[in-house]
Formats: C-alpha cells, sequence, structure tokens
C-alpha cells in the first residue's frame, strides 16, 4: 500500500482530543476515527493513523475515518 502525505490544514474538525490512545478508545471511539498527531521539525504537526506512538504529542477523534495510509503535515 503506498502511503499518502498531504500538505496542508488537517481538513476534519476534531470532536475529541486524548493524551494517550487508551483514553480515546476507553471514550467509545473507533481506531479509523482515531488519529496520532506527532509533532516534527520545525513546528510541523503530522496527523496520521493512530498506530504511532513514538513523538506523539496526543490522538483526536474526528466523525471522518482514515484510510490508515494518508498523513495530513500541517505547518503551525
Amino acid at each position: 500500500m503506498m502511503t499518502t502525505a498531504i500538505q496542508t490544514d488537517f481538513p476534519y474538525d476534531i470532536i475529541y482530543r486524548s493524551a494517550t490512545y487508551e483514553l480515546a478508545k476507553q471514550a467509545g471511539f473507533n481506531d479509523e476515527n482515531i488519529w496520532s498527531v506527532v509533532e516534527g521539525d520545525d513546528n510541523v504537526f503530522t496527523y496520521g493513523p493512530p498506530h504511532h506512538f513514538i513523538n506523539v504529542i496526543y490522538w483526536v477523534v474526528t466523525k471522518e475515518a482514515h484510510d490508515h495510509n494518508t498523513y495530513y503535515e500541517e505547518d503551525e
């Protein structure tokens, strides 16, 4: 499978924010709606599937599901 990185503002409304993946799951959300947020160099934030745990600063939940291959890179 190809991974796609899109450099744009995160396009979805965040309905829940969590310090840990486990808390998002305990709140009743499905994996396809949980996004990991990683802070990279120069304040670039990458939103991607929840299976990331290294350098994740928090997890967010959206109504929209992800495909586990698309990442959004947002420069703040």
